[in-house]
């Protein structure tokens, strides 16, 4: 998660899935990014599904598609539980999470054929090589476990501060004072 004193507004009070970090860099998706429009909205004005087919759809397709991050805003992931869909290009994100953007994944859960609970992701965020351990090392994030509640139940103007709660023990409010201290 973005520590408080992150200054960059790409990534101000995110949370992010991690979801590959290796020497040749790392890959993720902000889970609370910008809310863009309703998922069924996004597909149906971009004629991937028909106004009859959204009778039928899940809950993901009801929440909104948000910013996952700066990079390649052109293309869409899909976070789900990923129980047995299992695509050919996913990514296992830990505590029963996945990530796909493959576009017969896609189609899959388009069609009813894969999770009907997900959360769908613009774009991602990325760090070249040493890029993210640098960041780390400057206190600009704040490692966190994988928590499938914070994806999924938890509102999303909540997520941050949820997981900043779980993860330093306090809410980040606990450091917030307009009284300056004494020595």
């Amino acid at each position: 998660m973005a520590s408080p004193n992150l200054d960059d507004p790409n990534f101000e009070q995110t949370v992010i899935l991690l979801g590959h970090h290796d020497a040749d860099g790392a890959l993720g998706w902000v889970i609370n990014g910008t809310a863009l429009m309703q998922v069924e909205e996004l597909l149906r004005s971009s004629g991937l599904i028909s106004a009859a087919a959204a009778t039928t759809l899940g809950p993901g397709f009801f929440q909104p598609a948000r910013v996952g991050g700066p990079v390649d805003p052109a293309t869409g992931w899909i976070v789900y539980r990923h129980k047995d869909f299992r695509p050919e290009n996913f990514i296992e994100l830990g505590a029963g999470l996945g990530v796909t953007g493959d576009s017969d994944a896609l189609d899959r859960v388009m069609k009813g054929k894969g999770p009907q609970d997900f959360r769908m992701l613009i774009g991602y965020s990325g760090w070249g090589p040493g890029q993210l351990e640098s960041e780390l090392q400057q206190g600009a994030w704040l490692p966190a476990a994988v928590d499938p509640v914070l994806v999924f139940d938890t509102p999303s103007e909540k997520v941050w501060e949820e997981a900043y709660r779980r993860s330093v023990g306090l809410s980040p409010v606990a450091f917030r004072s307009g009284r300056r201290g004494q020595a």
